[in-house]
């Protein structure tokens, strides 16, 4: 019991470890926040629902695409800049999504679905760059911590789901949705906001805890270099 509590602290005390719970916990209720609501977009926004089922495949698409060339540039840039770049990208959707509700699009948000689905990396760069924080971590502690730190993401993420999803509904009431009913552009104009400029603010606050993590990859390799020398010792030993 003592050395599960002292692995909390551990953690608690991991700056980079703290940094990355956050971001993603502020990432994913912008992102299960607006796939709440986002049916709401296509129906009273839009008034499009048809294409709402085109849109989510488009999106679908996307996030597969990201598997061809994620790894490259993992391996390559570090990864707390990927997922920063990958929180802005998503942001910037969204902000396009409100000037095509706007404007009365078409099959254009399909396209820029399709983008926004195959800008998503932060799920590939939490698991890696958490694998980095857990070495790291054990390396200055002595204690490793892949269960708890791990866990913490994990609760992170139920957490995130939890609030965006609550938050969109009651937002959207706050600005005049009624459902089933005829609305003014006014409030039209406002759900369009909430749904799209809401989560677009949780992205980029997400960007910038990304931004400010400490773990490069050339830390990381330093890292696995040192684990490996001890292995290697303990094995001879």
């Amino acid at each position: 019991m003592r050395a599960l509590l002292r692995s909390f602290q551990y953690v608690l005390e991991d700056r980079n470890a703290m940094l990355l719970i956050l971001a993603m916990f502020v990432f994913l209720t912008g992102l299960f926040g607006r796939l709440g609501i986002m049916a709401y977009y296509f129906i009273y926004v839009l008034q499009k629902p048809i294409l709402l089922a085109t849109f989510a495949t488009a999106m679908s698409v996307g996030s597969m695409v990201v598997n061809l060339y994620a790894p490259f540039l993992l391996n390559n840039i570090d990864k707390k800049w990927i997922g920063a770049i990958s929180a802005v990208v998503q942001s910037l959707c969204c902000v396009v999504f409100f000037f095509q509700g706007q404007m009365g699009a078409g099959f254009s948000v399909v396209i820029v679905g399709f983008v926004y689905g195959a800008a998503n990396v932060v799920p590939l760069v939490y698991t890696t760059m958490g694998a980095e924080i857990i070495d790291d971590n054990w390396l200055r502690t002595g204690i490793r911590s892949d269960g708890i730190i791990y866990s913490c993401i994990s609760f992170s993420t139920k957490l995130g789901n939890a609030i965006g999803g609550a938050v969109g509904i009651v937002a959207l009431s706050a600005v005049g949705y009624v459902a089933n009913a005829q609305m003014p552009a006014a409030v039209l104009t406002k759900m369009n906001a909430v749904i799209n400029f809401g989560p677009a603010a949780f992205f980029l606050i997400s960007a910038v805890l990304f931004a400010l993590n400490g773990m490069t990859n050339k830390k990381g390799r330093e890292n696995e270099e040192k684990i490996g020398a001890m292995q290697q010792e303990t094995s001879q030993s």
